[in-house]
């Protein structure tokens, strides 16, 4: 069998195409790669609704971003007693999607927090992921939950 040589040309326009290839892989992956900005900071409040048994809590939260973790601080303005402390940790990402383990540093139940505390459970038994979308230049992150956040976090 014998070789043929390749043409210049062609070797030209391979080695710009594997560069291009190159480029174009770096850039998407630098825009998948989401990362949690530090220093941001939240004060909001949530809350949740039994349609069933006619019943809200309603819960203050401070959030703070810090490294690859978003430290929060939930309080009940009904019930002075209740306190959870906790961090989200950023344990993976899968394209856009940022997954976090959460662990509680403290927490004082209420009596009447009960569809809180069933959300903690779930919180600290699984992994979940949060979702970043951005809107008309508004940055949202979305849980697997359905709660939406403004992001990054900014008291305003």
């Amino acid at each position: 069998m014998k070789w043929q040589p390749v043409k210049r040309s062609n070797l030209f326009i391979l080695a710009t195409l594997i560069v291009l290839v190159v480029v174009a892989s770096v850039y998407l992956f630098r825009s998948l790669h989401m990362e949690l900005k530090p220093g941001g900071n939240a004060t909001l409040q949530f809350g949740f609704y039994d349609l069933m048994l006619d019943q809200k809590e309603i819960y203050d939260s401070r959030m703070k971003t810090a490294g690859n973790r978003i430290m929060s601080n939930i309080t009940s303005p009904d019930d002075k007693k209740f306190v959870l402390k906790g961090d989200f940790t950023q344990s993976r990402q899968v394209g856009n999607r940022l997954y976090f383990t959460y662990t509680p540093i403290y927490f004082m139940p209420a009596e009447h927090s009960r569809m809180l505390g069933g959300n903690v459970d779930l919180l600290v038994n699984s992994e979940f992921w949060m979702r970043q979308y951005t809107l008309d230049g508004v940055q949202l992150v979305m849980m697997q939950n359905g709660m939406i956040y403004l992001y990054p976090l900014e008291d305003k």
